[in-house]
């Protein structure tokens, strides 16, 4: 469900977005990690919009086929359970290390998901 921006093995990466930190990190204070780290929820629906469009041009039989949707299923199926056990009900922005919960992300507009299911 979630993109990465930065490697892990990154000297830069820095995996927790806490905006309110006003420490003397300059890697880190006042969101300036925003890029270097933590996981971003919002690009999933064009990702997989363009997974569906492109696998599907490269896909010759009905089993092929079957399996990009499959695979395109399986995604969305992590972000309904995501959104049934937010209490937001929604998708958040980005997320810390391992999908944690990022108190300082914005609620995500679940449109583009929306379209790749009801196409799938």
């Amino acid at each position: 469900m979630l993109i990465i921006y930065y490697s892990p093995s990154d000297i830069n990466y820095r995996p927790y977005y806490i905006n309110s930190d006003d420490s003397g990190d300059l890697l880190t204070s006042k969101g300036r990690n925003y890029h270097q780290g933590p996981e971003w929820v919002w690009p999933t629906g064009f990702f997989l919009r363009a997974m569906l469009k492109f696998d599907l041009q490269r896909k010759s039989t009905r089993e092929e086929r079957v399996e990009t949707y499959q695979q395109i299923n399986k995604r969305l199926g992590e972000c309904k359970k995501h959104i049934k056990e937010s209490t937001w009900r929604g998708l958040t922005e980005l997320t810390q290390k391992n999908g944690e919960i990022c108190h300082d992300s914005v609620s995500y507009p679940v449109r583009m998901l929306m379209y790749v299911g009801m196409v799938c």
